[in-house]
């Protein structure tokens, strides 16, 4: 009798705490802030992860080197699913800052998450900087951005 109630309160217990509701903690909450520096914009969450990781990753790449050249990158408007009008990875940032780019903090949560997920044996990521590059050194980047960052932004 009495294991048969601790059995019937220890599942009740586990039923109740398993619900949807606690979320999954692998996965960001739809309305989190974007980021984990509260301090930055989403674009500028961005560049950081992903010199963060490149920093880590690659012996030629500083993270200064990252951060100073990671601006004027004209590449990344179409893996972050926004329009032509912008030249470089600045414009993106000031767009954003002026509040006429506003990120969907799901989406953007998530590709934040996966440059996070991204490791040093990654090809993408051993192959993200090619200094003899004839566009841009960090031109290969946008390699790195999964799908779901297209859909960072509502593009206005």
């Amino acid at each position: 009798m009495k294991v048969g109630l601790t059995f019937i309160l220890v599942l009740s217990f586990a039923l109740i705490s398993c619900g949807t509701d606690t979320g999954n903690p692998q996965t960001p909450a739809p309305n989190a802030a974007i980021g984990e520096h509260p301090h930055l914009n989403y674009t500028e969450n961005l560049r950081h992860e992903i010199c963060q990781l490149l920093s880590n990753c690659l012996d030629q790449v500083t993270y200064s080197l990252c951060s100073e050249q990671f601006g004027s990158l004209p590449n990344l408007h179409e893996s972050l699913g926004l329009s032509s009008d912008f030249e470089n990875y600045n414009e993106i940032i000031f767009a954003e800052k002026n509040k006429s780019l506003q990120p969907q903090s799901q989406p953007a949560n998530l590709c934040l998450y996966n440059i996070k997920a991204l490791s040093c044996d990654n090809v993408l990521v051993r192959n993200s900087y090619d200094e003899h590059h004839p566009i841009h050194p960090f031109f290969p980047v946008e390699r790195l951005l999964a799908p779901i960052c297209q859909e960072s932004f509502d593009d206005q």
